[in-house]
């Protein structure tokens, strides 16, 4: 759907439109999802939009290298611009150097006269400064009427300066250099908090800089994660020991921080060009305890504010991808499992933690037995039935929508359905064209090709469609409307009804079975598997 489409009709359904394409290796992709988007998508969102985009694993596998590109390539403008700071402050320095050089040797000049010879010039006077001291400087380099060998000799000399100044300062991006570096000030900011904190217990404005130091320290950190080559290392200098200790810090701005940079080394991505250092990563992380230290901070995390409830998710990601990579973490979990119904029972308003929680509460009950009884002990099922009574009164009201303002969102759909369904018709007639002439010629046919075709053409977009039409035509829907609000007209009479005022050649009721049997055949849930089937069979 475009821009002006999504805006219309419902903000429900715009997450999966869109027809954005990236190129690799000369191929193109049709994915739906743009760069900034694919930024922000964590692992596991990438992998739910992916499963649901119908590419093949070949695309999905590009797809996820693709983010981490982008992920690389940030830290590198982030590091870029770091430098070109430390390139500008070096270069405000060479003209405040050059400027006191000139000064100097104007004096001098006025001093010695115009006409004693060069020669006798001399001057101990420290004329250059390297930052922190001065250079001892022979007169004659700088002194007097200086000849052009005498400037070249000026100029060369203030060069090795430099040149040696930003070789202190250079800010090289992720060699062993720079993460040895960053490990030694991570250290050293730590145990400077740690002991300003015991010293200062009764003032903090005392060990406030150090906190922001510390905080600082670990934003440049982030830089870490985008190469694997250095985790043995970070493992080695205890770092992710010291990161998960600090997971018990007062300042909660240090532990969001904390979370969220773990939460980076945490990503899992089956198809990594480095997997031995991934998995390398993952275990340190088991070993490290990390899952039951995150469980504690889950209960500080004050949803009301936009970074905490962000590092939520994040901390609900690392448990998920520790757990893809070891089920055996999730062993006796009841800890958890209380905070996630304690979380589910809350008054705050639905968002993206609920879910998580949701899907990490089935891990828990479909991986281990003891979870299980666990999750009895605690009336798990007494809370998950009122969560179920809640989203039924949720869901009537969307019902609702579809039938206020005289149906108007229902003929918003009809348009959108004709709107794809007449690109993918088009679409269709070329690729039965093409596999007509490729089999006259006895060549061979590629039916995935032509199923990307399908897809840039809305495919995916036409199939969700398709479906949304079928379950509001579902006599269970008709019924709980019917509940509602008193109508002269149900649903699924006026969807009929718009799409016979529209319909030209083709079948469109057959044309919408279609779709939602090709959805059907390529489900892999059971459940839902059966439920779309039903849905079919009664229209």
């Amino acid at each position: 759907m475009d821009a002006s489409d999504e805006d219309t009709f419902d903000k429900e359904y715009d997450d999966d439109a869109g027809e954005d394409k990236y190129e690799e290796d000369g191929e193109q992709i049709d994915c739906g999802i743009s760069d900034e988007r694919l930024l922000s998508l964590s692992v596991r969102e990438l992998n739910r939009q992916l499963k649901r985009s119908g590419l093949s694993k070949a695309e999905a596998t590009k797809m996820k290298q693709r983010r981490r590109t982008l992920k690389n390539r940030g830290y590198a403008a982030s590091c870029r611009n770091k430098r070109l700071e430390v390139k500008d402050g070096l270069e405000e320095e060479r003209v405040d150097v050059v400027g006191n050089i000139k000064r100097l040797s104007q004096q001098l000049r006025n001093q010695t006269g115009a006409n004693r010879s060069e020669r006798e010039v001399r001057t101990s006077e420290d004329v250059c400064t390297d930052q922190q001291h001065y250079h001892q400087v022979p007169a004659d380099q700088f002194g007097g009427r200086a000849r052009k060998s005498d400037q070249k000799q000026k100029d060369s000399y203030i060069s090795n300066i430099l040149a040696q100044s930003d070789s202190k300062n250079k800010y090289n991006f992720l060699d062993d250099n720079w993460v040895h570096k960053m490990i030694l000030q991570f250290d050293r900011k730590l145990i400077k908090n740690q002991e300003q904190r015991i010293k200062y217990a009764n003032e903090p404005t005392n060990f406030l800089n150090s906190e922001i130091e510390l905080f600082d320290i670990l934003q440049e950190m982030h830089a870490l994660p985008a190469e694997p080559d250095s985790y043995d290392v970070l493992i080695e200098n205890r770092v992710i020991g010291n990161l998960l200790g600090l997971l018990d810090h007062e300042n909660i701005d240090i532990v969001v921080a904390v979370i969220n940079l773990l939460f980076e080394f945490s990503e899992n991505e089956t198809e990594s060009e480095n997997p031995e250092k991934e998995q390398l990563m993952l275990q340190a992380l088991i070993d490290g305890q990390t899952i039951k230290c995150i469980i504690s901070v889950l209960q500080r995390l004050d949803e009301s504010v936009k970074e905490e409830r962000d590092a939520m998710n994040n901390a609900l990601s690392i448990i998920e991808s520790l757990s893809d990579y070891d089920p055996e973490v999730l062993k006796d979990c009841e800890p958890l499992i209380a905070w996630i119904l304690a979380r589910l029972k809350s008054k705050t308003p639905y968002n993206e933690n609920k879910l998580s929680a949701c899907e990490i509460l089935s891990i828990l009950l479909q991986t281990e037995e003891s979870n299980k009884t666990i999750f009895g002990n605690l009336n798990g099922i007494d809370t998950l039935l009122q969560q179920i009574a809640g989203q039924k009164s949720h869901r009537n009201r969307c019902l609702y929508k579809f039938a206020e303002n005289q149906f108007e969102k229902i003929e918003r759909l009809v348009e959108l359905y004709f709107k794809y369904a007449e690109k993918m018709i088009r679409c269709d007639q070329e690729i039965n064209k093409e596999r007509a002439k490729l089999t006259a010629d006895d060549q061979e046919i590629d039916e995935e090709e032509f199923f990307f075709k399908r897809l840039s053409a809305g495919l995916f977009t036409l199939q969700l469609i398709a479906q949304l039409i079928v379950i509001l035509c579902s006599g269970e829907v008709q019924s709980a409307l019917a509940e509602l609000v008193q109508l002269d007209e149900d649903l699924k009479s006026r969807l009929m009804k718009q799409i016979n005022m529209r319909a030209s050649q083709t079948n469109h009721h057959r044309y919408i079975k279609r779709f939602v049997q090709e959805v059907v055949d390529s489900e892999k849930v059971e459940a839902q598997k059966e439920h779309l089937q039903l849905l079919l069979d009664e229209l």
